[in-house]
């Protein structure tokens, strides 16, 4: 498994229960000092064998194909991708979100989730137990008032975007004969779309 934003939060825990229950995960984040601590964390746990971190940012390309050539190349495969990074985006009023923060937002909240899939999905293609790709996006962004303009936005697009995602990976899973499951839990603190093909 592939899990970003792993080294705090959802992702942390996410990756020490994938490894709890046996799974081979890659833990990538952009910040190294936590990213660091959890991995010493899953040693004291005694689960370094099945697990391995890489600094990377979601946002740039290569870092993605790094990220994912690094799961492949450790543990053989890639079945899982949990795409979890996340920021609370560009904040204010939009008379004065300042550009690049916005276009950060993007960057980190939409473009990552492309990318991952994008060279996760390659890899899966060839597994013939198929895989799953996870994506997480805040339910803040299904209200509206005092919520910020670009997470709004990320929220409505990642949704349109796993749509997509659904109907061209079905027409593989179709092929090796798995299912492509959407779930949007609107009671949760989390949007999940799994994709299993």
């Amino acid at each position: 498994a592939v899990i970003t934003g792993a080294a705090s939060g959802i992702g942390k825990e996410t990756a020490l229960l994938f490894l709890e229950h046996g799974a081979n995960v890659v833990l990538a984040d952009m910040n190294n000092a936590t990213l660091e601590e959890t991995f010493e964390l899953i040693k004291q746990k005694n689960f370094e064998q099945n697990a391995c971190i890489c600094l990377t940012d979601v946002s740039v390309e290569q870092d993605i194909e790094k990220l994912v050539d690094m799961a492949v190349d450790q543990f053989g495969t890639l079945d899982i991708l949990f795409n979890n990074a996340g920021i609370g985006g560009a904040i204010g009023p939009i008379t004065h979100i300042n550009a690049d923060e916005w276009d950060r937002s993007f960057q980190i909240l939409l473009k990552s989730v492309f990318l991952g899939s994008k060279y996760a999905a390659r890899v899966m293609k060839k597994n013939m137990t198929g895989g799953s790709i996870i994506n997480t996006a805040s339910i803040a962004g299904m209200g509206g008032g005092s919520m910020n303009a670009a997470s709004l936005l990320n929220f409505f697009i990642e949704k349109k975007i796993i749509k997509i995602k659904k109907n061209e990976l079905k027409k593989i899973s179709n092929e090796i004969g798995s299912d492509v499951i959407l779930g949007i839990k609107p009671s949760s603190a989390i949007l999940l779309s799994c994709l299993l093909y």
